[in-house]
């Protein structure tokens, strides 16, 4: 009597991505990259041709103090769709904290990522702020960009849906923001299941996204470095201590090739010694 073999097939169908790590993917697209402000069409080419792997398009519209603000604005938006039309790299804009007309407005423009970073004003005061509340971002398309200052605002953040994170202080203080962020997942891995759901409580954060840190051992989304990061060693610096990329700030553009691209190089190339020697001051 013959014998038969009824084989079943085994492989299943590889799990669809969600929404936000579709986003996220996207996000990482910008690895090792460096994203850089630009006010015009030419900034914005010259920024390509240098390998800047994003620009942020900003147009000052109003100063509060020393603070410049960003509304969007007719002025804006032509300038955001005249840049999309010149270059080939992501382009970001930015949009008020917790403002969904912004970002409204902004994805329908078409923007590649929408940073959520800027000042909004206090309808009693009439005083430009940051706003503590900031939009549910899993109910866009486009991935955003925000800002964070230690572990729990980052992953507070992640649980709003941000796809990027940008460590943004001054050099000193973004240094040890960085290290410091590193320093509480480290803690994080020694905490023990009871602990960890503990831990996530008492910032109000669900469990998954705290666990995953843990799991990984880094944030579960890229995070850049920002503020006063203008040299090649710097950002050789921050990229040894873990960062995914830099924003390279406002200030310091100075538009010429041959002050931005070895920062851009010396981001890209943080461990190689050959690229390094040659862009050495």
């Amino acid at each position: 009597m013959g014998l038969f073999c009824f084989c079943r097939k085994t492989n299943k169908a590889p799990k669809k991505k969600t929404k936000y790590e579709t986003k996220v993917e996207r996000a990482f697209g910008l690895h090792g990259g460096t994203v850089v402000n630009v006010e015009n069409k030419e900034q914005a080419c010259l920024a390509e041709e240098g390998g800047a792997c994003a620009v942020t398009v900003t147009l000052v519209t109003r100063i509060n103090g020393m603070n410049p603000i960003f509304e969007i604005s007719k002025p804006l938006t032509d300038k955001i769709k005249e840049i999309k039309k010149a270059i080939s790299i992501p382009v970001i804009a930015r949009c008020r904290i917790g403002h969904s007309g912004d970002a409204s407005i902004l994805e329908a423009i078409g923007v590649d990522y929408i940073d959520e970073s800027e000042f909004v004003r206090d309808d009693k005061t009439k005083i430009w702020v940051r706003n503590r509340i900031h939009l549910n971002k899993h109910k866009y398309v486009t991935p955003f960009i925000c800002g964070c200052k230690n572990l729990e605002e980052a992953l507070k953040r992640i649980s709003e849906g941000a796809a990027l994170l940008r460590i943004q202080q001054t050099w000193e203080d973004c240094r040890d923001a960085v290290t410091g962020i590193a320093e509480e997942i480290s803690k994080l891995k020694g905490m023990s299941t009871t602990e960890l759901m503990d831990f996530s409580k008492k910032i109000s954060i669900p469990y998954g996204i705290v666990r995953k840190t843990k799991k990984l051992g880094k944030l579960p989304v890229p995070h850049f470095a920002a503020g006063n990061i203008n040299t090649p060693a710097e950002c050789v610096m921050m990229r040894n201590l873990g960062v995914d990329g830099i924003f390279l700030n406002d200030l310091l553009q100075i538009w010429r090739m041959e002050y931005f691209k070895p920062i851009i190089d010396a981001v890209r190339h943080h461990n190689d010694p050959e690229v390094l020697r040659t862009y050495a001051w």
